[in-house]
């Protein structure tokens, strides 16, 4: 099998020569029975889940699949179209569910783009049969932490307040981690499409000459322009869901909410199932004592962390965990889209300026979240249940019990390795990284955080601290408690804290209207990191905008055009 870019699908890769007598080219017969039972005996491994994705059916919804009506629709409609090639009907907006690549027939169009059928519900003006689930029932093994996750977006049209989401429940439990759901990613516009190209039958002359077609260019469907998005990896989309006992009935699938527009689709494939054991960690915010944190750890096995840590989504929150988190752990928790930056320091010569460093999120295996490092964070996702929900329990160590209250963020095969009183630089549950050079009376600049609930007030009067609120930065007038987990900055001089700014890749994050108005600039003379619209970076230390391709750009808070 070879990585087929970024998909979760792989591809098979045929070797050049084979000898029959080389045990990795001989052809093995794996029946269900089989992996079931090599899953009950095989526990999930500490580093990743275990797959157990061989559970779903039709996970990717494939061409003229036996078992795609073990996908159960209820609201929404679909019909075999009238062939006999389990095709579903695309072109009859009385059917509202579809799943295909536009094609109905065996043609070289759908042998073309086979690979990217996908699931679909799509409104086409009408309203009645566009809300609705696609449901299935799938049987678990054992009892623990699974990880439910699909590539997937919606996208709605002019007015509509449709909302479509992923979601994971037991039968039996009405507990909140046993019902899960999360909002899909909204659709980034990477292509258009029209009511008309949902509706459409796609045949030989929407294929070029040149690729076994009829037409003089390909004309590809929405379905397919969606699944090669996919195949890139974007729109992950993932929940933890815990099942309570061998055997229960999952019920996963995706809901569709306040459809009221004819543009308004959900398109979804790739549907996985892993599970991550049934060891659990927890970390709580408003814990007064790290006792509770020693008494989980363990240097071996890994398990499925329960984190308390209140954050607002959109807003930047400061971050400290005693654990490890991997950029797929990150994603998984606080959003596909979720933005992350560390390194805080001052800058080398402009002593009231402190600088942080985004973390690159590119590679789910890398690591994100260093252990009782600074943080800040801007999730992109909401936590698991809601204010005044049924608390996570768990049992200690020392025969003690923990509740931890919704909501709460979930995060799969996460290690606690080591008491933080081991730390060199830890006391009564407060680190303190060495202090820096800065302009205060004293000369120093000092970054902390607390990983346990300070009733008392340990933030010094003329620290900097992030507002739970709004995400600026506020300078303490007078010594404050703090909750577990987050951080400051101590200054210790009043005129320094009034002067401090703070800037994430050389953009200023303090004020959330910093950005003043069109400049347009003559000569595209510039002097800093220059960002599209979007807030991805287009081009570093830059002195210039010249050779950037038309349209707006911000350097240091000013929009600039170029055209």
């Amino acid at each position: 099998m070879e990585r087929n870019k970024h998909s979760k699908t792989n591809t098979i890769k045929f070797p050049d020569a084979v000898d029959r007598n080389d045990k990795f080219s001989q052809w093995k017969f794996v029946t269900k029975k089989d992996l079931k039972k090599a899953f009950k005996e095989k526990y999930a491994s500490d580093e990743a889940p275990s797959d157990a994705t061989f559970l779903v059916y039709d996970q990717n919804f494939s061409r003229s699949s036996n078992y795609v009506d073990k996908w159960v629709a209820n609201g929404v409609e679909w019909k075999y179209y009238n062939n006999s090639e389990r095709a579903f009907t695309p072109d009859n907006n009385a059917y509202t569910y579809y799943v295909g690549n536009g094609s109905v027939k065996p043609n070289y169009y759908m042998a073309q783009y086979a690979g990217y059928t996908t699931a679909n519900v799509r409104n086409v003006g009408n309203n009645a049969k566009a809300n609705g689930t696609i449901t299935q029932k799938v049987t678990t093994i054992k009892k623990g932490w699974y990880k439910v996750s699909c590539n997937g977006f919606y996208n709605r049209g002019n007015g509509s307040h449709m909302v479509s989401k992923l979601f994971a429940k037991v039968d039996g439990t009405t507990a909140t981690v046993s019902n899960v759901s999360t909002v899909l990613n909204r659709f980034q516009r990477e292509f258009d499409y029209s009511k008309r190209d949902l509706l459409r039958v796609y045949d030989d002359d929407d294929l070029a000459t040149d690729k076994g077609g009829k037409g003089n260019k390909t004309n590809e469907s929405p379905y397919v322009k969606a699944g090669k998005e996919f195949e890139e990896g974007k729109y992950n989309n993932t929940i933890l869901v815990k099942v309570p006992h061998d055997g229960d009935a999952l019920n996963i699938g995706i809901e569709i909410e306040g459809s009221s527009n004819e543009r308004d689709w959900t398109c979804w494939d790739n549907v996985q199932l892993q599970y991550c054991g049934n060891n659990d960690i927890v970390l709580d915010e408003g814990q007064t004592s790290d006792n509770y944190i020693n008494l989980q750890v363990d240097p071996i096995s890994a398990g499925t962390l329960i984190l308390k840590r209140t954050m607002k989504p959109g807003v930047w929150c400061s971050l400290m965990l005693p654990v490890n988190l991997t950029v797929g752990q990150v994603k998984t928790a606080f959003g596909e889209n979720v933005k992350l930056s560390w390194h805080p320091k001052q800058h080398s010569t402009v002593k009231t300026r402190i600088e942080f460093k985004s973390v690159d999120l590119s590679d789910d295996d890398a690591l994100a979240i260093k252990a009782n490092e600074l943080y800040l964070i801007k999730s992109d996702k909401e936590p698991t249940g809601i204010e005044h929900e049924d608390p996570y329990e768990k049992q200690l160590k020392d025969g003690s019990w923990i509740s931890v209250p919704a909501p709460y963020y979930v995060i799969n095969n996460v290690s606690l390795t080591q008491e933080p009183s081991q730390l060199p630089n830890y006391n009564a549950g407060i680190i303190r990284e060495a202090s820096t050079p800065s302009t205060t009376i004293d000369e120093k600049l000092q970054f902390c955080g607390s990983l346990i609930n300070q009733t008392s007030k340990v933030v010094p009067a003329y620290s900097y601290a992030l507002g739970t609120n709004d995400g600026k930065w506020h300078f303490t007038q007078h010594d404050l408690p703090v909750k577990g987990f987050r951080c400051w900055i101590a200054t210790g001089s009043q005129a320094l804290a009034k002067t401090l700014r703070f800037f994430i890749d050389g953009v200023e994050e303090d004020t959330a209207t910093a950005i003043d108005g069109v400049v347009n600039e003559e000569g595209n003379e510039v002097s800093g990191t220059v960002y599209d619209l979007n807030g991805k970076v287009v081009r570093t230390n830059a002195t210039s905008l010249e050779g950037l391709p038309k349209g707006i750009y911000i350097v240091n808070h000013r929009k600039y055009v170029v055209k």
